[in-house]
């Protein structure tokens, strides 16, 4: 029989489960990301209605503190929801979240998150990955197929294996069948965070050479937006007893209610970088990062199950 105890801050938790609870998670989520998004609402509105005030230096410098410490905010609870999955790279995304936040200036803080949030999305990835038996068909349980919500049974090395087997496959799986609709979310969304990855690796090398920077920049925003588009496609799992007594999950799932938001922030954060659009619309950056955050407060949901169990 499982011991439990009350995890800290209210709510149950099995003992060595989680030592933070869902309920103070989803409440430290809201404050931070809410208050970044916010301040960078009013910064982007003030720079563009009311241009050249004495407010809006202040402003811009508030809005970054707010980023900056929501982002690492941010990156600590998908670390620590990572590490309770023992989901090893999902957790050094999240955890690399922290001195991405505090080392990287404003303008460029969207573009090097691709790497800590490529890789904290191997949680989502995995989280929606159908499991296969020895013979390679797929396990179901009463006809349902069953996914690999964390690695808790599993453990650390076994999930690491596990992730080495089914990603390869979902790549390959990209040729033949792009959009079949059995593991769409997965396989596409695998796909976009690898280039996610990638363009902030091809924009430091563009500090060596000339044009590398903008590529990369064009490439990890192109594949965000692409990854954002990919989550909205997300359907919640039937892990509810009572939702699979009533044969489906209800409600939008939270990872496609953050992939709208992070379509949203792709779109300033690509064009900003261009002066068509940064000669006529102000503070792009503080843009980007309002839905950017919305974006990060819905996926801490959707990386705790909400609503699915």
């Amino acid at each position: 029989m499982a011991i439990t105890g009350v995890a800290p801050y209210g709510g149950q938790s099995p003992a060595g489960q989680s030592f933070l609870s869902d309920r103070f998670k989803t409440n430290v989520n809201l404050t931070f990301n809410g208050i970044a998004s916010a301040a960078n609402l009013l910064t982007t509105l003030n720079g563009n209605l009311f241009a050249g005030n004495s407010l809006q230096e202040g402003l811009e410098t508030t809005s970054a503190f707010c980023s900056k410490t929501a982002t690492a905010v941010q990156g600590l609870l998908n670390g620590i929801i990572a590490f309770e999955k023992k989901n090893l790279l999902a957790m050094i995304g999240g955890l690399l979240e922290l001195p991405i936040a505090f080392s990287v200036k404003g303008f460029n803080l969207f573009l090097a998150r691709g790497i800590s949030a490529g890789l904290n999305q191997f949680d989502s990835i995995i989280s929606r990955t159908i499991k296969q038996g020895k013979d390679g068909k797929f396990i179901e349980i009463a006809g349902k197929k069953q996914h690999y919500d964390s690695f808790k049974k599993e453990g650390w090395i076994e999930g690491l294996k596990i992730i080495g087997k089914n990603f390869p496959r979902l790549i390959k799986e990209l040729y033949p069948n792009p959009f079949k609709s059995s593991e769409l979310f997965p396989r596409t969304f695998l796909l976009c965070s690898i280039f996610m990855i990638l363009g902030p690796i091809i924009s430091l090398a563009g500090n060596f050479v000339p044009g590398l920077y903008k590529l990369g920049a064009t490439v990890r925003h192109v594949f965000g937006g692409l990854a954002a588009v990919s989550l909205t496609t997300d359907k919640k799992t039937n892990t509810n007893i009572k939702q699979q007594k009533e044969g489906k999950a209800k409600g939008i799932s939270k990872y496609a209610a953050s992939g709208i938001f992070w379509v949203l922030a792709a779109i300033p954060d690509v064009l900003k970088h261009y002066d068509f659009f940064s000669d006529r619309i102000k503070n792009g950056t503080e843009l980007a990062l309002c839905f950017d955050r919305l974006g990060g407060f819905f996926f801490i949901r959707g990386n705790q199950r909400a609503g699915e169990k």
